[in-house]
This record gives structure tokens, C-alpha cells and sequence, in this order.
């Protein structure tokens, strides 16, 4: 095989990997813009109970804050864990308005839920940013894969 032959043959593995890399990222960013406009759109609000609050780490590095709350959903009571806004952690530290928090969740699927006020929800988890972010990196992997599946044909061509 010639070395023109095995460039060819590298930048179409790139090509192909980083185009099933941005697949793969595309599906998760539609999924979660899916979850995202289903919970807007059909979600229902209810009182949820705080149990506890938790500092949320990252890597080892403070990120945030945690809740475990519970909330009624057909007779039972459901748990689930939310990333939360510093001041509504506080807030409820505090003890201001009690230990309650509103929370939207899909009647369909109580698992899908969040804080129901976007304002006290942590920056960047549940916004309409977030759903975004794998079709971004779906793009900024894919056009480079792109790339180099062309530039393999392009030079092959050019040889020939």
C-alpha cells in the first residue's frame, strides 16, 4: 500500500468516527429537546417535599446544589434528585416558605421531572440551552468528519 493510499485510508477512519461520534451526540440533543418541549408542554406542577439538600460536586469541585424531594403521583409518592439554583438551596436552608418546592413532572413518566420555576433550577440544567448542546457538538464533530472523508477523495482524485 502506498503512502498516498494509507493517508487516504487514515482520513477516512477519522471521517467515519467523527461522523458516528456527531450521530451519536445529535441523538442525545434531540432526545433531550424531545424531553425538554414534552415537559413545557404536557408537564404537570406539583408541591414536592425536600428531604434533603446536598452539595453537588463535579470532579471534586463544587457545582451546585441538590435536592431529594418527593412528590404525589397517583396515590404514591415518587422521589427524585434535582440540580438547584444556589438561592433556592439557601432558601430552603433557611427554611423561608418551608421545605417545599414546586416541581413539573410527565404523567406519563414521573421519572422526567424538574424544579417547575426555571429560575431556581441550576444554570444550564433543564434551560433551553441544554438540549442544544449535543446538536452542537453533534455539528462541531461531524463537519470536520466530514472534512476528512472529503479531503481523502479529493487528494485520491487528484492522484489518479
Amino acid at each position: 500500500m502506498s503512502d498516498r493510499d494509507e493517508k487516504r485510508a487514515y482520513l477516512r477512519r477519522v471521517g467515519v468516527t467523527l461522523l458516528v461520534l456527531g450521530l451519536f451526540f445529535s441523538v442525545f440533543g434531540v432526545m433531550g429537546l424531545m424531553e425538554y418541549r414534552s415537559l413545557q408542554a404536557e408537564g404537570v406542577v406539583v408541591t414536592a417535599h425536600v428531604n434533603q439538600i446536598a452539595r453537588h460536586y463535579k470532579s471534586g469541585i463544587p457545582t451546585g446544589y441538590t435536592i431529594q424531594v418527593e412528590f404525589p403521583h397517583e396515590g404514591r409518592l415518587i422521589p427524585a434528585e434535582l440540580l438547584v439554583s444556589d438561592a433556592l438551596a439557601e432558601r430552603l436552608r433557611s427554611g423561608a416558605g418551608g421545605r417545599l418546592v414546586e416541581v413539573r413532572y410527565l404523567p406519563d413518566d414521573p421519572t422526567v421531572v424538574n424544579v417547575a420555576n426555571e429560575a431556581d433550577r441550576a444554570i444550564g440544567h433543564g434551560e433551553w440551552i441544554e438540549p442544544y448542546i449535543g446538536l452542537l457538538l453533534a455539528l462541531l464533530v461531524a463537519l470536520p468528519g466530514m472534512a476528512c472523508l472529503m479531503a481523502g477523495e479529493l487528494r485520491y482524485r487528484r492522484t489518479v
